[in-house]
This record gives structure tokens, sequence and C-alpha cells, in this order.
């Protein structure tokens, strides 16, 4: 259920791509492969059972079957997988996770590495096998499924590994399964508290716009498959993050899709599928305009404010480390941003304001169960005038005085009221203020004619913002006041490392149009900027329209 990459990664090695193949598979030894499977899979009571309860299944149907597989073979498979395949980490604003080689090419494997994964084998076979391709298209009702474009991979979701909404759409994809084989370091099995849950959104008024939270959340468990039929705009799911603080205790998954009849193949048809609605990637491209721009009657002109005046200075003291205000450190701020295109700004608010603010979200934090060491819950911190913004196949984040529309609205325990009232006071005294674009237009040397912004509190685990259009045409400086609480060295290397997400990544795209490349992004560069989550640092970011960025929590 994972996509190809949409975008370059961070901060990884080349990959191979994960590429399907044409060729027919070779059939194992054995011409039947019911002892593959658990021995009342193919009987009429269970299809009755399984087809039952698929047809119930909600927000889109999906099959949940456990166990799945004869218990010897998959731990056979996990053994071998453990011992010979060569994983990489792949990265993008979509996913983080560590995935093999395409299974596909087992056959082509040197003679020494195949017979190193006969269980493996065996189980790729039995999958694309014609008995259980016949078992899933009864399920499901989706008619024939190829037996030779097999697509499958195993991957590794280990501490902090994600993977957010989409809905698969790909090419001739026409169901989505995955087969848990969770490493467990001598527990019965997975935690849901450990995440990793497969998660279904519903979609709004039978569109294709998924609703801001998942309906049903699915555990990860030992010998388990789900799958569920591919369709654009509608079949939208995710991984939760997963939070296994034991490195031994690892997401290890196959997951794999069944494709349309090649043309050797009965149900073969050349002509292509319409697309009934709007498929994740489309959107993504498309973007929004997320949020208006309030036009300024007399704009600032650089040009002309050389000095900011002492009224501008009084004004700006009463939230503003003085030392921001002096023109020596104005003209070294100038000319570092005039070099490089951005700055960051440590200790940005005075030591009154930073430390009061400072308190009052590390209340709200705890109030809230937002640790590195739990998932909170889905409308978690939703309450008063906290509102989660969307679409989820774009962002996903509280944002105060948001839009409501939420399905997970007023769920939260608090609202919060003097974190609310300190940071509302914040953007509309501070951040919308006059004074404050003088200031800007100063030190970037940048003519200000509009102004947008708003408070965001992300959600660890929960909360997101993909790199795709908001609207913007022209050349903007992106102003971000990150207040994210730093206790520690330790906290601070953990956030400038990125392996807890939190950064802004600032970066390009490029479009290609090929097929085989619909969630993928170039990976040969590395991106503009990226700028970790600090306390108390106001960040300035020179961006042309082109500039896209995304963080993740």
């Amino acid at each position: 259920m994972e996509p190809l990459d949409r975008i370059k990664r961070v901060k990884t090695d080349h990959v191979q791509e994960n590429n399907s193949s044409n060729e027919p598979l070779p059939m194992s030894p054995l011409e039947e492969f019911t002892e593959c499977f658990t021995h009342d899979l193919f009987s009429s009571s269970k299809f009755d059972d399984i087809k039952d309860k698929y047809e119930i299944s909600k927000p889109f149907k999906y099959c949940e079957i456990s166990p799945i597989f004869e218990n010897k073979l998959l731990k056979d498979v996990q053994t071998e997988i453990i011992d010979n395949l060569n994983f990489t980490l792949k990265e993008t604003d979509i996913y983080a996770y560590n995935q093999s080689g395409d299974l596909a090419n087992l056959d082509g494997l040197p003679a020494d590495e195949k017979n190193k994964l006969p269980s493996l084998k065996l189980l790729r076979d039995a999958i694309y096998s014609p008995q259980f391709r016949s078992f899933v298209s009864k399920i499901t009702g989706c008619g024939p499924l190829s037996g030779i474009k097999t697509d499958m991979s195993t991957n590794i979701f280990k501490d902090t590994n994600y993977l957010l909404l989409h809905d698969d759409v790909i090419e001739d994809r026409i169901i989505s399964f995955i087969i848990y084989l969770p490493t467990l370091n001598g527990k019965k099995d997975w935690e849901p508290a450990e995440g990793g849950a497969l998660e279904l959104y519903p979609v709004i008024d039978n569109s294709s716009v998924p609703h801001i939270s998942p309906e049903t959340s699915l555990s990860t468990r030992w010998n388990k498959i789900v799958f569920f039929e591919v369709k654009p705009g509608y079949s939208f799911h995710s991984v939760s993050e997963v939070i296994a603080k034991d490195p031994k205790v690892q997401r290890l998954s196959i997951q794999g899709w069944f494709h349309a009849p090649q043309k050797s193949e009965v149900g073969y048809s050349s002509i292509p599928k319409t697309l009934s609605h709007t498929p994740t990637l489309k959107q993504i491209h498309m973007g929004d305009d997320y949020l208006s721009f309030t036009k300024i009657e007399t704009p600032q002109n650089a040009s002309h404010n050389l000095v900011l005046s002492n009224d501008d200075k009084a004004y700006l003291e009463i939230f503003v480390n003085p030392d921001y205000l002096s023109d020596k450190i104005i003209q070294q701020t100038q000319n570092l941003f005039l070099e490089q295109s951005y700055i960051q700004l440590g200790k940005f608010l005075n030591f009154d304001n930073s430390a009061k603010l400072e308190e009052i979200i590390k209340v709200a934090d705890k109030l809230d169960n937002f640790n590195t060491t739990n998932l909170p819950y889905h409308g978690s911190g939703e309450c008063g005038r906290w509102k989660v913004r969307g679409p989820s196949v774009l962002r996903r984040f509280l944002e105060l005085d948001g839009p409501s529309g939420s399905n997970t609205a007023d769920k939260g325990i608090n609202d919060h009221q003097l974190l609310t009232f300190t940071l509302a006071s914040l953007r509309d005294e501070l951040f919308k203020s006059e004074a404050f674009r003088n200031w800007i237009s100063i030190v970037t040397q940048v003519d200000i004619g509009s102004y947008r912004g708003s408070v965001r509190r992300f959600r660890p685990g929960l909360d997101y913002v993909l790199a795709s259009k908001t609207g913007i045409t022209n050349p903007t400086i992106d102003v971000n006041l990150s207040l994210t609480p730093i206790d520690s060295t330790e906290d601070k290397n953990l956030w400038q490392s990125g392996q807890v997400g939190g950064y802004e990544c600032y970066l390009t795209v490029e479009p290609d149009d090929t097929p085989a490349s619909v969630y993928k992004r170039l990976d040969d560069e590395d991106p503009l900027l990226t700028v970790p989550a600090s306390w108390n640092t106001l960040n300035l970011v020179y961006c042309e329209p082109e500039v896209l960025k995304f963080t993740h929590l």
C-alpha cells in the first residue's frame, strides 16, 4: 500500500525503484498451493463468512483475514527476509520506511542467492497463484487479476517511520494487499500502542476529498492479510507512525498489488479505465489556495525604509528581543539575509514573553499528552478555537481560529484558554502589525504588498504538510516563529538531526509525466533548505513561486 517515490528524498542514498515484472513466473514444484494457506481458507463456509464481513466493512470495502498462511511457512519467510534481504531507507514528504528490492525479481537472482529464499519464493508464487487470485477476485468482485504482472516488496517500519494518506492509484493496479510479519523480540504479538496501524479514511459527501481523520484503524498482527480494491479518490489509507523504542521490534510486512490482466491473459482490455474521481497525486499536484492574502493599502517600500523609526522600535520592544531592533544588528541581519536568502534569529521574543509562553506551551502539551513516546488519538487538541486544517490529502494540523468541518471536531479534552489568548495576541498584535512589517521590509529589503498568517500546532505522529502548491504566484518572504520547547542539549540535537521530524524542508519539484513515476520526484538533488524545529527562533526565507515546502511531526 506504499506508493513509489513522489519527491526527492531529504537525506537518503540512491535506491532501486520498485519496478514490476511482466515475465511469467516459473511455477514452484507444488502445482497446488493450498498447503501454503490456513487449512480451511478455501472452504465454502469460510468464504461466505469472509465475503459477508467484506460487504459491510467501512469506510470502503476491505478484507481482513488472520491467520492467512501456514504459520511455519511464514516464520521461515521472516527468517529468510531478515537474514538475506537488503533494505534501503526511503524518505519523502509522504513516507519514511525501509524497503527491499522488487520480489518479482527473485527468479533472476544468481543461484546461490535464490537458494537462500525458497520460502519467500513459495509465498510469492502462492499469492499470485490462480487459486488465490480467484479467491480475491470473488471476494471483492473486481474481475480477473493478472498472474504474470507481479508487484510486491518487503517493507520495514522502524521507530518514527510512517506513511501518510494516499489512494494507491498507479497504472493498472486493481487490488492492494499487505501481509504482516512483525518482529516481536519475544512478545506474543504487536501492541496497538506501538503504532503502525493501517488507517482507512471516508470521503466527504461522495467527493474525492478525504475526511480529516480515519474512520477505521486496523492493527498490525502476525500472519494477517488486508486487501482492498484500489479506487481513485476513494481508497484513502495511511500507516500511523511506529513508536517502538526496542530496535528489535519492527513492523515487517510484505506489500504489493494485483494488476489488471495483461495482453496474453483472460480479461485483458486495451481500453483505459475511466477515472470517476480525482486520484491523490492529481490533488497534490493541483494544491489549493490554503489561506488568502490581505492586501496592504500603502505597501511598505523597502527602498524608502532604510531605518526603523523610534515609534516602531518602541512598539516592537513590547514583544521582541531589543537586540534585533538596534541599527547595528538590523544591518548585520540585512547583510546576511541578502547574501544567503534566509536567516535564523534565535531568542527572538524578549525574555518575559518567551518565558511565559514556554511554560504555557509545556502545560498544554502535558495535558494533551503530546510527547515522543505516545501517539495522540485522532481529535486530540480539537477543542474551543483550535480546529484541524485540511484537506488531509495535503495537510493536517491544529490551527487557531481555523475553519471547521473536521470529522473529529471537539474531541479534545481542553480548550487551553491561556495558550489560545497568548498566541492570538502574538499573532494579532505583533505579526499583523505595521511595525513588524516595516521591520521585515527593512531586514529583507523586499517590498511588502500583502500578508497572510496562521498559528499552527503540530501533534506528534498525526500532523504534516505535503509539498504542494498553495496559490502563490509571486516571490514571498516566509516568516516562521518556531516555538518548540527544548529542555536539554540532547533534545536540541534530536530536533536538529531530523530523526523526530518537525523540520521544514524547502525544495523545488521537477515535472515528470511518465506513467511509472506517479508518486516520484527527483532523487539526485538535495533540498534547498531544511530548517529544524527549535525554541523561540524566527526563520526568514525568501521563496520563489516554484519553491515548495513540507513538514511532518
